[in-house]
């Protein structure tokens, strides 16, 4: 597809809505599942005597499990639209929370966790990326760096909120996670549409059509998507479709493994945990700054450059703590470095899929990608978890991942990008 104006981000007042709405799906997704458990899973071991390891099993099980919510909510999705999905996702987030903070057994706690993997997978797994793909389909680049920013917004937040609302139990906390859900969910019920058309909005904010060019185009689209060739059976047999699932999911699984267990890695070095924790806090602007970085490099430069610079990133902080960790300064560069890795490589692998087949067939492929790099990105926690048990340190866990990191460079490198989905010149000449 081509870039008409690459790098901006010129959304207009409703796409900006939008992009913060969308901020607060991605916050919901990974801070509970992901920088979270630096905190919760310490209380749960303090408690009731569980191991790292078996605690850290239900995130990688939720991350599995999931991706059977996302093949459920996919293809709801492409017969309900989005928002439904987000709808639907939330109410049973809110449930999964009440699970966990009631359970009263890390055994009830670890179903609820799972619980709300496979719920909230609807609204961060499918829908927020098909909105983006509608809304912004030549400016996902930027709109992925900065929406994002949810991720580095829930890491600097979440084990404070966590901290201070733990001491009266988990319940409390959950209680107060289940308000946020309810708040965005009321959000998207008045200011979120499937598509720009929907809130007499524009693609991209590009009004270089007329109103009335756009409403032919989205009616052929939607004619078109009935009978899109890319079904699922050809989306798996198309080899980018691999490269896109084992080389982004890698470096995912690299950079959600580490920072879910950073405070863990911290004690391992002889730190204070607690300094762990305020690194979250006071590093967020690396996040917003590496998360909207990694967007301009991907719509200036390409997905492909995006998204090598974000595993560069995660080799980096790797490298660091390897050579340098028992020195506090060394492990809070290491962090910034991890937190401006996560932030960016969250961006790259929807982009990626957008950018190979447009907006229109992004559901069709999206379906399956997602599932896949989900199965590959989910077994970073537990591996970090039982690499750290088997050998009484991190340092073998931060090797793993660093090379893991540079095989996903390698496969990145490799991957096609250029766009075979159907693009708006198409759909118009064969109306």
């Amino acid at each position: 597809m081509e870039k008409k104006k690459g790098g901006s981000a010129d959304f207009g007042k409703k796409g900006w809505i939008v992009v913060i709405i969308s901020m607060f799906y991605w916050l919901l997704g990974s801070s509970l599942t992901s920088d979270g458990l630096n905190t919760i899973l310490p209380h749960l071991m303090e408690k009731f005597g569980s191991s790292r390891t078996s605690l850290a099993l239900f995130s990688t099980l939720g991350g599995w499990i999931s991706t059977i919510g996302i093949i459920v909510f996919g293809s709801l999705a492409m017969k309900m639209g989005s928002k439904k999905i987000i709808m639907i996702s939330g109410i049973g987030g809110i449930i999964a929370c009440l699970i966990m903070g009631y359970g009263g057994s890390p055994l009830v706690w670890g179903l609820g966790l799972i619980l709300y993997f496979v719920m909230i997978s609807g609204m961060n797994g499918i829908a927020v990326q098909n909105i983006g793909a509608e809304w912004f389909p030549t400016k996902k680049g930027m709109f992925m760096g900065i929406s994002t920013m949810g991720i580095t917004l829930g890491a600097c937040t979440i084990n404070l909120f966590l901290n201070a609302t733990l001491v009266r139990g988990l319940h409390v906390s959950m209680i107060g996670w289940s308000i946020l859900i309810v708040l965005v969910l009321l959000a998207t019920q008045f200011f979120v549409t499937n598509t720009p058309e929907e809130s007499g909005a524009y693609p991209d904010n590009d009004k270089s059509m007329t109103k009335e060019k756009v409403a032919e185009l989205q009616k052929i689209a939607e004619e078109y998507r009935k009978t899109s060739p890319w079904t699922v059976k050809k989306v798996l047999t198309y080899k980018t479709t691999w490269l896109i699932i084992v080389g982004w999911g890698m470096m995912m699984m690299c950079a959600g493994g580490i920072l879910a267990q950073v405070v863990s890695a911290f004690v391992s070095y002889g730190h204070d945990p607690m300094q762990a924790i305020w690194c979250f806090t006071y590093l967020f602007p690396v996040g917003f700054f590496c998360s909207w970085l990694g967007g301009l490099i991907d719509s200036k430069f390409g997905t492909r450059a995006g998204s090598v610079f974000s595993a560069a990133l995660l080799i980096l902080g790797a490298g660091v703590i390897l050579l340098f960790g028992k020195n506090l300064i060394a492990c809070i560069i290491g962090t910034a470095l991890f937190m401006g890795a996560m932030s960016a490589a969250n961006n790259m692998t929807m982009s990626i899929t957008t950018s190979v087949w447009g907006r229109y067939d992004f559901p069709n492929a999206w379906r399956v990608i997602s599932v896949g790099t989900k199965i590959v990105t989910s077994a970073g926690v537990v591996l970090m978890s039982l690499m750290a048990d088997k050998t009484g340190s991190y340092a073998g866990a931060f090797w793993a991942m660093l090379i893991s990191a540079v095989i996903s460079i390698v496969i990145i490198l490799i991957t096609d990008e250029h766009c075979v989905g159907r693009t708006d010149e198409e759909l118009l000449a064969k109306k």
